[in-house]
Formats: C-alpha cells, sequence, structure tokens
C-alpha cells in the first residue's frame, strides 16, 4: 500500500493509517496540502466574487465571459462553436429522454403481460405468483364453480395444443413444456440433419461443377495453344512467302481470285445454314463453333472449296467473287 501524501510503501491498510496518524514528517505534508487547499479555495471564492462584482456574465454552454445579458445572447445565437455544443446537448438530452421514455414502455410491457400471466382466465383475479394461480384454478370453490358453468368447447379453446405431441397446457404451462417436448426436439435434429444432408449435396454438386469448369478452362487452353500455334506457324509460312519476289506472290494472288466461285452471302441463305447446321455443341463451344460453322457451310462451296481468299494477313485483305462474278476487295474483312 503506499500513501497519497509522502509516497511511502507499506504492507497492509494498518501499517499505512498508524504511519498518517503519527508519522511527523508526514502529518506536515498533510498539514501543508490542506493550508494550500484552503488557499485554492480562498481564491476561487474571491473570483468568483470579484466577477459578480464587475457583473460578468459566463455562458452556460462554452464558459465564455460577457459583459451583458444582450451580448450574451447575440454570443448564443450567432457563435458557431457555442451552437455546436448546444446541438450536441440537445441531440444528447432528446437521446437520454427517448431511451428513458423507451425503458419506461419496457417496464410497462412487461408488467402488463407479467399481470396477464398471472390472471385467473376464468374469474378475472390477480395473484402475485404463478404457483398461488394454479393453486388458486385447482381448490378454489367458486372458480372452479365458474370453470363448470361455462361451456367445455370454451374451457378447451382456452387451452393450447402442442403440434408436435398433440398434448393440450394451458398457456401458463404450455412455455415450459415447449422447451422441453422430446417430440418437438426430436423433429428440430431431424430437421437439422435434413439440412445437413442437403447442404453436402450443394456442396457436391458445386464441387462437380467447378471440376467440369476447371476442365473445360484447362481444354480451352490447350485449343488457344494450338490456335497459337498454327497461327505462328501462318506467320512463318506468310513471312517466307513475303521473302520471295513480289511477282511470283501477285501471279499465285490472281490465279487464286480466278479460281473462287462466286459468293453468296444473302440473308435468307445464312439463316437457312444457321437453322440446319448450328447445334447445341456448336452453341457451346462460343466462338470456336461459330467460327468452324461460318468457314465450313457459308464460305465454302459444295464442293469443299474455300470460296474467300486472304492476300495480305497483315492489313486483313480479303478476295471474293459476287453473285454476278464480280471480282470484290475486302478489307478488314468488312463484307462479311
Amino acid at each position: 500500500m503506499e500513501c497519497k501524501f509522502c509516497n511511502s510503501i507499506f504492507a497492509n491498510n494498518q501499517m499505512l493509517r498508524q504511519h498518517q496518524k503519527k508519522t511527523k514528517y508526514c502529518l506536515e505534508i498533510q498539514k501543508n496540502s490542506i493550508d494550500l487547499n484552503t488557499q485554492i479555495m480562498k481564491e476561487d471564492e474571491y473570483i468568483i466574487k470579484k466577477l459578480v462584482e464587475d457583473k460578468v456574465i459566463p455562458c452556460e454552454f462554452c464558459n465564455s465571459m460577457f459583459g451583458s445579458i444582450k451580448t450574451l445572447d447575440q454570443h448564443q445565437k450567432r457563435t458557431k462553436y457555442c451552437l455546436k455544443i448546444q446541438e450536441a446537448q440537445a441531440k444528447e438530452e432528446a437521446k437520454e429522454k427517448a431511451e428513458a421514455k423507451e425503458r419506461k414502455e419496457a417496464e410497462e410491457l412487461i408488467l402488463k403481460e407479467k399481470t396477464k400471466e398471472l390472471t385467473c382466465q376464468f374469474c378475472s383475479k390477480e395473484f402475485k405468483t404463478k404457483y398461488l394461480l394454479n393453486k388458486h384454478q385447482t381448490q378454489a370453490k367458486y372458480c372452479l364453480s365458474l370453470q363448470e358453468s361455462q361451456n367445455s368447447k370454451e374451457i378447451i379453446k382456452s387451452f393450447v395444443t402442442c403440434k408436435f405431441c398433440n398434448k393440450s397446457f394451458s398457456s401458463s404451462t404450455f412455455n415450459r413444456h415447449d422447451s422441453t417436448c422430446k417430440k418437438k426436439n426430436q423433429f428440430l435434429l431431424n430437421q437439422k440433419d435434413e439440412e445437413n444432408v442437403r447442404l453436402k449435396a450443394e456442396k457436391a454438386q458445386k464441387n462437380e461443377e467447378i471440376s467440369i469448369l476447371k476442365i473445360k478452362a484447362e481444354k480451352d487452353k490447350e485449343i488457344s495453344l494450338i490456335y497459337k500455334a498454327v497461327a505462328e506457324r501462318a506467320q512463318a509460312i506468310n513471312d517466307e512467302i513475303s521473302k520471295k519476289p513480289t511477282y511470283q506472290k501477285n501471279i499465285q494472288n490472281n490465279i487464286m481470285i480466278s479460281s473462287l466461285t462466286p459468293l453468296d452471302l444473302s440473308q435468307a441463305r445464312v439463316d437457312s445454314i444457321i437453322d440446319e447446321k448450328y447445334t447445341k455443341n456448336d452453341f457451346y463451344e462460343g466462338q470456336k463453333g461459330a467460327a468452324q460453322i461460318i468457314h465450313k457451310h457459308i464460305l465454302t462451296d459444295s464442293n469443299g472449296k474455300s470460296q474467300i481468299v486472304c492476300t495480305d494477313t497483315e492489313r486483313g485483305t480479303f478476295h471474293h467473287k459476287d453473285l454476278n462474278g464480280e471480282h470484290v476487295v475486302d478489307y478488314k474483312n468488312s463484307h462479311t
């Protein structure tokens, strides 16, 4: 234990009290502290007296000093920091009032429910405990006579039937039974087990879907690598071709263009091909499936020969013939 005056340490309170009552230097420190407190109190009284004599009025919110009530009133109405303090105090008071009101309403509701539970449903007499109420309903002669005189159906309606075990209880005992009903607890356990089984099945299904998606992603990745390799090979071939003399390449292009058959891109033909050839597998394959349908059935004639030629892969220059047999140059493949 530590002395609050001289900061000496002691083993127990008894030794501390004896030290504070008998030790001279501790008594001197106590006397000086008392004299200091007395002096501070006198100075505070002097300041308050001087403020009253000088007619200085303090603001009750921010403790600022004013010489008149008028300046104090203007300060409390216009000064922002004082208005903020007032607003905060008003909110706190409103919050306290609302909480007090809620507590009062809750207490009244609890008292009302408690009074309702402890009221006899036959003779409307109130009791302090449930024990006294049950004793009254089973032993009081006038209450038993009222129960006998009442219609049996109405008495049956006053009881609550448990939907799990089909037993009837009074409103005062049903809550206790409801918390301990074995059939109800068994039903809840079965329901929980069924829910766990359902959740496990859903989890297994989701895991299966995730594995399918992973397989598909890996397959798409492999396909993309194949396409990339094909594209690189095609670029290498184009680079080799570009190294050859230009006139040979132009001759080859002219030969390929002259051997093209007319390409029918009418809406009716495209719609009929899509209706006949476009399957679910093509739909699931996405852009790859759509590209295969276009290449095999729209841009190819009945002999399996391509009806469009690309002469410049870097600029995206394509050539085909229309239904009239005229040569059409298609930049960036915009016509198709």
